[in-house]
């Protein structure tokens, strides 16, 4: 009904071209369209027919749906604003650690010294003993060997603890003991390294189609939705 009031036609040539696109993807010639559709019962008109229907179906979208959406610079920018997070430079923080190990659940004897041990680790370093020579000497992790480099993170893998911890650090420097699942540590921020974030130009062109398809998914249902409220339908029993 809605092709008919808007008059939207598909030529010969049209369905000429797309059944000869079918026929080379496929490797056919026209007999071995024929056949195939002798097979399944279709004739060759009735198949041009249904091609016809299915190009005529994008036109009628693109006319009632697509060609009405704009998406402006005001729009894009609008998005860009309000999406910083996604295109802002994030901040990677490279630390290091010593560890005491120490089960939780041992007698508080043992905690006691495992604390006092690393507690004389950090007087240590309070004196300006330099921190990965220390961690090679007496910390229990697996890292130790390597002057306890644990590596690169985003503040969003660490814990509450110690994201709050290291936000408040300046690089080159270390936490007080803390303690945590596998013992107590002192952490130490070598670096802090910032990747840039991405420009309004570099995004434009993807914002604008993330929110072309957007707006097309909502102008399509609510057009589906008023052609069946205004279609036509007779029922014959």
């Amino acid at each position: 009904q809605e092709v008919g009031r808007l008059g939207i036609k598909v030529s010969d040539q049209e369905v000429d071209a797309a059944v000869e696109r079918i026929k080379s993807s496929q490797l056919m010639t026209q007999e071995d369209l024929e056949k195939a559709l002798e097979k399944d019962g279709l004739s060759l008109e009735t198949y041009r027919e249904k091609i016809r229907g299915e190009i005529m179906r994008p036109k009628l979208i693109n006319y009632s749906v697509k060609s009405k959406i704009i998406i402006t610079d005001e729009d894009v920018k609008g998005y860009y604003d309000e999406h910083q997070d996604q295109y802002a430079g994030k901040n990677k923080f490279h630390l290091s650690n010593i560890l005491i190990l120490c089960d939780p659940h041992v007698s508080q004897d043992i905690r006691d010294n495992k604390l006092a041990a690393i507690n004389e680790i950090k007087k240590l370093l309070d004196q300006g003993e330099e921190f990965h020579e220390l961690a090679g000497s007496y910390s229990e992790a697996p890292n130790a060997g390597d002057g306890g480099e644990l590596g690169l993170f985003t503040l969003d893998v660490l814990s509450d603890q110690l994201r709050k911890t290291v936000l408040s650090l300046e690089e080159g420097r270390y936490t007080d003991v803390m303690e945590t699942g596998q013992g107590y540590q002192i952490f130490f921020l070598d670096r802090i390294e910032t990747t840039p974030g991405k420009k309004l130009e570099e995004v434009s062109e993807t914002i604008s189609r993330q929110l072309y398809e957007k707006r097309v998914e909502k102008r399509f249902k609510s057009w589906i939705d008023s052609l069946r409220e205004k279609s036509h339908i007779k029922t014959t029993l």
